[in-house]
């Protein structure tokens, strides 16, 4: 086992867990703390980043376990109420998950990078900030079963924004159930609950995809976690070099402990939200932001001299 490995891996969960729930963008956040700690950009990273987004996502189906839960038995049962919840949660994911789809490939390739996370982040906190005035005072909608379809696919397309790396899920959201009516606390939960299909859906896609390579890797007679594989990073002492991993049950191993780091901290992360929304402003999120945002810009320009 690489300690140093694990520890950056460690690094990277609770970013993840800080981050998720909060309007700062976690993907952001990832792609830049990953720079940092000069991780390798290999289908076992791309695994990672997707499963501990996943723990996270589960912190949030622990805390309301009881609410889904009820729904799905109601579900079950034919009631008007948790069948239209359903619906509004689908119609809600659908927008998202075309252009996932359909600009996944482009998104890759092209957006995760420092400086167009750097945009997102400028971007998406002066939304934030100026955003907040247009709460209604008076909500006519004040708990998740009250929002409307129309207000649930709004929400829906504003989602979309997030497929922009550095923009956040959680901000696009919120600023869409700001728009469409909703007073923030409502407009997180909601976009708490947005998150749980998306989430399981991409974690399901990456675990197919790697576990597809890792059958043409080994058909070849490689194993995965080679270096010529997936440029995993390996120890070197002197001249000698020792694999950090050497066989599959390390990649599986580093995932577990990711998923609870990734787990815990959410938890803590989202309990401390909700409240810290019932009683706060999102504007000091919002300049966080940019403030980042305008320092990941200068370091650009600065490289580019």
């Amino acid at each position: 086992m690489d300690f140093i490995y694990l520890i950056k891996i460690i690094i990277l969960s609770i970013v993840e867990g800080l981050t998720e729930f909060l309007p700062v963008s976690s993907t952001g956040h990832l792609i830049i703390t990953s720079n940092l700690l000069k991780l390798p950009d290999n289908h076992f990273m791309k695994l990672l980043l997707i499963v501990i987004q996943l723990a996270a996502i589960l912190a949030v189906v622990l805390l309301y376990f009881h609410k889904l839960w009820q729904v799905f038995l109601d579900l079950l049962r034919g009631k008007k109420a948790a069948i239209n919840f359903w619906l509004k949660w689908i119609l809600a994911s659908v927008p998202f998950v075309i252009l996932a789809l359909a600009l996944n490939k482009y998104i890759e390739r092209y957006l995760f990078n420092n400086f167009t996370v750097a945009l997102a982040l400028i971007v998406g906190g002066l939304l934030l900030y100026f955003g907040e005035n247009y709460q209604v005072q008076n909500p006519t909608v004040s708990k998740i079963d009250d929002i409307t379809y129309r207000q649930a696919f709004l929400i829906g397309c504003w989602q979309c924004l997030a497929l922009f790396p550095g923009f956040s899920r959680s901000a696009s959201t919120i600023i869409g159930g700001w728009l469409v009516g909703l007073r923030t606390k409502l407009a997180a939960e909601f976009s708490f609950f947005l998150a749980i299909p998306l989430m399981f859906g991409a974690s399901a896609y990456s675990f197919y995809k790697f576990h597809k390579i890792q059958q043409n890797l080994s058909s070849l007679g490689e194993t995965l976690l080679a270096e010529k594989a997936v440029g995993l990073p390996f120890l070197h002492v002197g001249r000698e070099h020792f694999a950090a991993i050497n066989s599959a049950t390390w990649q599986y191993i580093y995932l577990a402990i990711a998923c609870v780091v990734s787990f815990i901290v959410a938890l803590i992360v989202v309990k401390a939200f909700l409240k810290y929304l019932a009683k706060n402003s999102l504007k000091h999120m919002a300049l966080y932001r940019i403030t980042v945002g305008i320092i990941l810009v200068l370091f650009w320009l600065a490289n580019l001299r």
